[in-house]
């Protein structure tokens, strides 16, 4: 999968702002899958390597739960917890799960921008209909078909400016690094196309 805007060769508008955080979008996750307390979080956050891609550190944890019961995404139930310490722990409301949902789909679909949270919305979207997850993957393999034509011509383009620069500073060699790029960037997506269609093959889902 795609891990960025290679030489600003995807048009910007056809990505979306992110609809919440990497936070945001992990801990929504995590208390859908079910209500957990700030320790428990903490603990599948560390089990599955989810700060190797993102500095979830404690204080952010607890900044972020804090907004999310803040914007009624979240809500809290005081439970016995360690040592029988009262404990605050965080359920899905309906207006976070209807977020959570959007984040989902836009992670699924604009996952060759964003491999990251598209690896993360395929395994949080597990429990969503097969007929909902294979919608959002049709729509990845448009989205990633469209950047590839995009992209061969405004490749062409590219060369072309880089090949008269190089031809009026006697360096044909400088233009290279372009051709590398965007054909770096085409191979990716069709990487990505490919996955698409396995994924749909797929009898799992």
């Amino acid at each position: 999968m795609f891990c960025g805007n290679v030489a600003g060769t995807v048009p910007r508008s056809l990505l979306s702002p992110p609809i919440v955080t990497f936070s945001e979008f992990v801990l929504l996750a995590l208390i859908h899958e079910k209500p957990r307390h700030g320790y428990e979080l903490e603990t599948e956050i560390e089990s599955r390597g989810l700060r190797n891609w993102s500095p979830l550190g404690h204080s952010l944890v607890y900044h972020t739960l804090g907004r999310l019961k803040r914007r009624k995404w979240a809500t809290t139930k005081s439970t016995p917890g360690l040592r029988g310490r009262p404990a605050i722990q965080y359920r899905l409301s309906a207006a976070g799960r209807r977020v959570l949902t959007r984040a989902l789909e836009q992670a699924l679909v604009e996952g060759s921008l964003d491999p990251v949270r598209s690896e993360l919305a395929v395994l949080f979207s597990k429990d969503m209909p097969a007929s909902w997850f294979k919608d959002k993957i049709r729509k990845r393999k448009a989205k990633a078909q469209e950047l590839k034509k995009t992209a061969k011509a405004e490749a062409k383009e590219a060369l072309a400016a880089a090949k008269d620069i190089a031809t009026a500073k006697g360096t044909m060699g400088a233009a290279k690094p372009t051709d590398f790029l965007y054909r770096y960037y085409d191979q990716i997506l069709s990487a990505d196309i490919a996955w698409c269609d396995k994924v749909l093959k797929s009898t799992r889902r």
